[in-house]
């Protein structure tokens, strides 16, 4: 499940929310997610998923990766 945080350090970060182990924050803002979710095709958001397009430096989506290019090459086949 997707929500947002209220938190006053990350307010508006959008937030995997995980029932099983700790939650993790995915983007910055909505508007953040939302633009790199469309670039990643709205793929997930089951993390199992949208791990492939984390960037590994900031544990952020980014759909600038090439996991994300390769998806949307794959897409338009």
């Amino acid at each position: 499940m997707l929500g947002l945080s209220l938190a006053k350090a990350d307010q508006g970060a959008v937030v995997y929310l995980a029932h099983d182990s700790e939650h993790q924050i995915i983007a910055s803002s909505l508007t953040s997610f939302l633009n790199e979710w469309a670039k990643c095709n709205y793929v997930g958001p089951e993390i199992w998923i949208i791990e492939e397009f984390l960037d590994p430096s900031s544990g952020l989506m980014n759909g600038d990766l090439p996991s994300a290019e390769r998806l949307r090459v794959s897409m338009k086949s």
